[in-house]
């Protein structure tokens, strides 16, 4: 007999104790494979848990990534709305400072071209030329059918040169009812305006006066003039007719042109037989005269 297997002829107790090893053996198999299938099935479930668990660490890996991409997009985004508006704001406020500095500028432009008028003017009125006539005359009683000869004398009071001057010297004939209608007073404002208007034509040539220092024998300058012969009529010898001798200066100073009016009057009494007015100095008008 041969233990572990069943011979046939063996008794009826071996043949059951080798059917009852056989029955263990099986068991034993059957739990061999049983475990062997729960460890297949614990490595399949421990690997499907390890799977899930990757996918599941990847998934939350993923969400984490893409929250975070998210929010790097959303922290890009508000900082670039913040640079825009930032840059907006201080466009905004480099512009108004321009502004501001250009309208500062300006004003203080404004300011010192003002300041530098006022002292220019201040300058120029302090040492400006300033020519002016003095006195009329002429050089015999007025006749009738000879000439009249009339100068004038005429100073630069002022502190520099004046240049480019020239004078006109226009005598004429007022009756005393002209005199009393204003119609002198008409003449004298249109030859004064004539005279202001000159300066809008080319100004060539002239002479030049100096300063001379006022006072006795201070001295001055002299102009003559001389109407046509036929100038003095009757009515001037008879006193029915004033002899009016009104003129103009015009000269620079500083570059600005300047002007003066001046104006005197010959009156001959006939009744008396002598001049109202001495020949040696004329009368000065009441109107006629200006200067700027």
């Amino acid at each position: 007999m041969v233990w572990g297997k069943k011979q046939r002829g063996d008794p009826a107790y071996i043949q059951k104790r080798y059917d009852t090893e056989q029955q263990a053996r099986k068991r034993q198999q059957h739990e061999e494979y049983l475990r062997s299938i729960n460890r297949v099935t614990d490595a399949l479930n421990s690997t499907q848990t390890q799977e899930q668990t990757d996918d599941d660490k990847r998934a939350f890996r993923e969400k984490v990534v893409i929250a975070l991409l998210a929010t790097t997009i959303v922290v890009g985004t508000i900082g670039d709305a913040i640079f825009y508006f930032t840059m907006q704001y201080a466009r905004q406020a480099a512009t108004e400072a321009h502004t501001d500095n250009v309208s500062a500028l300006a004003q203080a432009k404004a300011a010192n071209d003002a300041t530098n008028q006022r002292a220019r003017e201040t300058l120029i009125e302090s040492e400006r030329a300033w020519v002016g006539a003095v006195s009329a005359s002429f050089a015999a009683e007025p006749a009738v059918g000879k000439p009249l000869d009339i100068s004038v004398q005429y100073q630069n009071t002022g502190h520099t040169p004046a240049v480019g001057f020239v004078y006109s010297i226009e005598p004429f004939g007022m009756t005393s009812e002209e005199d009393h209608n204003g119609v002198g007073h008409q003449k004298f404002a249109q030859y004064i305006a004539a005279c202001r208007d000159s300066t809008k034509s080319p100004w060539d040539g002239g002479g030049v006066v100096y300063p001379i220092s006022t006072g006795l024998g201070g001295g001055g300058y002299t102009l003559n003039s001389k109407p046509p012969d036929s100038f003095v009529d009757d009515a001037m010898i008879k006193g029915n007719t004033f002899v009016v001798v009104q003129g103009c200066f015009r000269y620079r100073t500083f570059d600005e042109p300047k002007h003066d009016y001046f104006c005197f009057f010959y009156y001959f009494c006939f009744f008396y037989k002598q001049g109202f007015s001495k020949i040696q100095s004329l009368n000065i008008c009441t109107s006629g005269h200006d200067a700027d």
